[in-house]
């Protein structure tokens, strides 16, 4: 039968697993959307596996319990830091993809192809100002970071792969708005000319 401090220290070693899971799921999201590599969240999960290791060497020679404990908590927190991280990375990415969107074919031109458009980007913005808020409130981040997770961040997830679903929709749609207007621009200066020819022929006849 296990003494108190072998149950602690199984219960300890549950919850690193618990919280190294929630990580690679938050890390693979966000390389999904990123497609790239979540240093940041990669690097906490190397710090949370030395920790780990350092506290089975402890455990096996006899090491302090105090010690060993410490090392697994802050394993804990390695892994959490991993998943905040990654979804600030996936939140930052569609952040500047979706900005960049609005930048090159126009916030008219997405309201008129994704009518949802406006309720997603509020969405976005409250998302971002909940991650800003976790800096503000350390005492709640993992609870906001867990809603985050749960609630909006698959759903804006969702929405985005949508809209990036529509954006070549998009970019043709822009096109032909740029070149209408640069031919209805054309016009009226080829019509202020022949207006200015014909005043000029008046005035010398």
């Amino acid at each position: 039968m296990n003494n108190p401090s072998d149950q602690s220290y199984s219960e300890l070693l549950s919850n690193i697993q618990l919280e190294w899971n929630k990580a690679e799921a938050a890390i693979k999201s966000a390389e999904i959307v990123s497609h790239d590599v979540i240093v940041p969240s990669i690097n906490e999960l190397r710090y949370a596996g030395r920790r780990i290791v350092d506290a089975l060497q402890k455990k096996a020679t006899g090491g302090r319990g105090e010690e060993i404990e410490a090392l697994l908590n802050d394993a804990i927190f390695d892994c959490r830091r991993a998943r905040y991280d990654a979804v600030d990375a996936a939140t930052s990415v569609v952040s500047l993809n979706v900005e960049l969107l609005v930048q090159n074919v126009g916030y008219d031109t997405l309201l008129s192809a994704a009518p949802d458009f406006r309720d997603f980007f509020e969405k976005l913005q409250r998302l971002r100002e909940k991650i800003v808020t976790t800096r503000q409130q350390r005492e709640r981040r993992d609870s906001i970071y867990s809603d985050i997770e749960t609630a909006d961040l698959p759903q804006m997830l969702g929405e985005y792969e949508r809209l990036r679903g529509l954006e070549s929709v998009l970019k043709s749609i822009a096109r032909k708005r740029r070149w209408e207007l640069l031919i209805s621009r054309m016009t009226g200066v080829a019509g202020l000319v022949v207006g200015l020819l014909g005043a000029l022929l008046a005035l010398f006849h």
